[in-house]
């Protein structure tokens, strides 16, 4: 690890070629990803194998980190702080998961984050459509629950529940559209509504294929270069300053409503029922655990990985901010807003990456993968290198992001 005077960082701004740290990060990715998407299938692999790959991955990430990156001191200071935050979640809840997510978002530094979406689709296709076909074999089970009066069936496909299916399927096909982006076609589109009816017909998942409706919706109209008064409307002065609040707004709202929740509102009913009484559980989880600063060891009961959850036993808060601010404390859940802001600010002439950080803190509000990575890669962004910036970082040393220490 080297620390930088800024001179010598603006000298070495724009340069990005193939290095053996970028080669280090992707092949932790790579074994980190394999573990992590296995977990969400009904495979069952010793929980030694799962270890050793996060232990490997980690491994990698730190030599990355250590031999390869160069950070100015405001970075390096920011990055020995979120460590510190990692371990004093681990401490106070027992939860590694925000050390994971740390670690890599830090490391994804001067990583092509081109590449570590491609990294992301050929793990997560890959590993996705041999649970499906276990499943459709018998191989691995499909675990089969039912909605309401119990006549749709509802699918997982070889995942461990069937909105788990879901949001891979949501995030592999928002992933590939934006690896495509300008290069998308209308067959592309088509494709993308096929899958999409044929997920909500066999798993009857309203969320994650309501937000992928409203991604190719999106990038339809960005593809084809659909403008208001003249100008896109993912370009608009109003837009770039009210954008990159999309996920403190999802946020303040759940907070809201799950608070205030009440029984005997008629409205709060209304929309409980509409999310599938995550209003109701978000609320029996903020009365019953509080605020922590540094998070809190909270037992969970789903129905991930099984059939025979009865509803008294049930407790699971899927409200990705809620269950962040429950389980890893409130300091955190800040961090998590502030890292989308920053990706929000720095791809801000990007529509498609606005609409897609959009669409995660949607789905953030009743699904809770925000910090798994085999479900949601997209924080990687806020150091990773991307290629519109890259151009223009060659062309100007004075690019205002420049002055953006934290993303240097």
């Amino acid at each position: 690890m080297k620390i930088l005077s800024k001179t010598k960082r603006k000298m070495l701004s724009g340069i990005n070629k193939p290095s053996a740290g970028e080669q280090l990060y992707l092949l932790a990715f790579f074994i980190f990803l394999i573990s992590e998407t296995f977990s969400t299938t009904m495979f069952q692999l010793p929980g030694s194998a799962y270890t050793l790959c996060k232990a490997v991955a980690c491994l990698l990430l730190i030599i990355k980190v250590f031999r390869f990156d160069e950070f100015s001191r405001r970075t390096f200071f920011i990055f020995v702080l979120l460590i510190l935050e990692a371990i004093l979640v681990y401490v106070n809840s027992g939860y590694m998961e925000v050390f994971f997510w740390v670690l890599f978002v830090m490391g994804a530094k001067n990583v092509s984050f081109k590449k570590i979406l491609k990294v992301y689709l050929i793990v997560t296709i890959s590993i996705v459509l041999l649970a499906f076909c276990a499943s459709m074999l018998q191989v691995i089970e499909n675990l089969q629950y039912t909605r309401g009066d119990g006549k749709r069936v509802r699918n997982s496909f070889g995942a461990i529940y069937t909105t788990d299916f879901a949001s891979h399927i949501f995030m592999i096909t928002m992933s590939a559209f934006y690896l495509l982006k300008d290069k998308l076609k209308t067959w592309h589109f088509i494709l993308g509504a096929v899958v999409g009816v044929l997920v909500y017909w066999f798993c009857n998942t309203r969320l994650d294929m309501g937000c992928l409706f409203l991604m190719l919706i999106c990038f339809y109209c960005i593809s084809q270069r659909y403008v208001a008064n003249g100008r896109n409307i993912f370009s608009t002065g109003k837009a770039k300053k009210a954008l990159p609040y999309s996920m403190p707004i999802a946020a303040g709202f759940m907070f809201v409503v799950s608070y205030f929740y009440s029984s005997g509102n008629p409205i709060f009913l209304a929309l409980d029922s509409f999310m599938s009484t995550r209003l109701k559980l978000g609320h029996k989880g903020l009365m019953k655990y509080g605020m922590t600063l540094f998070g809190q060891s909270i037992k969970m009961v789903g129905n991930g990985g099984t059939t025979k959850i009865s509803a008294s036993q049930y407790f699971f808060i899927d409200c990705s901010y809620l269950y962040i601010f429950l389980r890893y404390g409130v300091f955190f859940l800040l961090i998590t807003l502030a890292v989308y802001m920053m990706c929000c600010k720095k791809f801000q002439n990007d529509p498609y990456f606005i609409v897609v950080i959009i669409l995660i803190s949607i789905n953030c509000m009743i699904a809770h993968h925000i910090i798994e990575l085999t479900y949601n890669p997209f924080a990687l962004a806020l150091f990773a290198t991307a290629p519109h910036l890259e151009q223009r970082y060659c062309r100007s040393n004075n690019n205002k992001w420049s002055r953006l220490n934290l993303l240097k």
